[in-house]
């Protein structure tokens, strides 16, 4: 029995993690097949190849050139060779880039964060298109966007990521277009407000075609307390001798 105990193979250490589900054997090898399957679908896509060939050597941070060699600004990044001998990429530029955001003025200086740009351009496209053109082949699906994304997130292994791809995760998260509709509730209600202030008795039917919103959101609005208090306080301001005969005649 001892002898059989001694001839036994001791347990591959991988072997063993992966039986715990701690690492999974193949994950490795599936989520490198898959990388380059994405980017597979970037290539037939108008991307520049440099930029994908450095994003698939996972040069992240791999400088790029907006303008040629006679100082002409160029549509196509134009990207640097990698370093010899290995330079870290990333801590060399991302002191350059981190506290800028997106704008003409500051147009991305990395594959990675160039890649970011696109992507964003492409989810616009993919969210105003029709729901057969992601089939046909016209725009990109919302999941290889965010596949590649969180890909570039990952590629951020010491610092955070660069202007270009934090717009993207944004708009992926629908960030921007709730900041926007949250703007424009917040506008609606400050009109109603102004004017209940200004007429105390009208309806919220009234009210929400001035506006342009729902007639329950209004109806919501004026039950609340500090829109109340905010049409009473500014109507007395602006309009006192209807308030004090409003407030006369609910005290009859």
């Amino acid at each position: 029995m001892k002898a059989s105990k001694s001839r036994q193979k001791r347990p591959n250490q991988i072997g063993e993690m992966a039986s715990w589900g701690v690492y999974p054997i193949g994950s490795f090898s599936e989520r490198a097949d898959t990388r380059v399957r994405m980017y597979a679908e970037l290539r037939r896509r108008s991307v520049p190849l440099d930029i994908l060939e450095a994003l698939l050597d996972e040069r992240y941070y791999a400088p790029i050139s907006w303008e040629t060699g006679s100082g002409e600004f160029s549509r196509t990044p134009l990207v640097a060779a990698a370093p010899q001998p290995y330079v870290d990429e990333e801590t060399t530029f991302k002191s350059s880039i981190a506290a800028e955001e997106p704008g003409a003025d500051n147009p991305p200086k990395t594959a990675g964060e160039a890649l970011a740009l696109w992507l964003a351009d492409e989810l616009d496209l993919t969210r105003s298109a029709d729901k057969g053109a992601v089939r046909r082949g016209k725009n990109l699906p919302l999941t290889t966007i965010a596949w590649v994304a969180n890909d570039l997130l990952d590629g951020c292994r010491r610092f955070p990521p660069g202007p270009y791809l934090r717009q993207l995760i944004r708009k992926l998260l629908n960030v921007d277009r709730l900041k926007i509709n949250q703007s424009k509730q917040f506008e609606a209600r400050q009109g109603a407000i102004w004017i209940v202030a200004h007429f105390p008795l009208i309806t919220s039917e009234e009210i929400a075609n001035e506006l342009g919103v729902n007639r329950s959101s209004v109806s919501r609005w004026r039950k609340e307390a500090s829109f109340k208090e905010q049409a009473r306080e500014l109507g007395f301001n602006v309009a006192p001798q209807r308030w004090r005969e409003l407030i006369a005649k609910n005290e009859e």
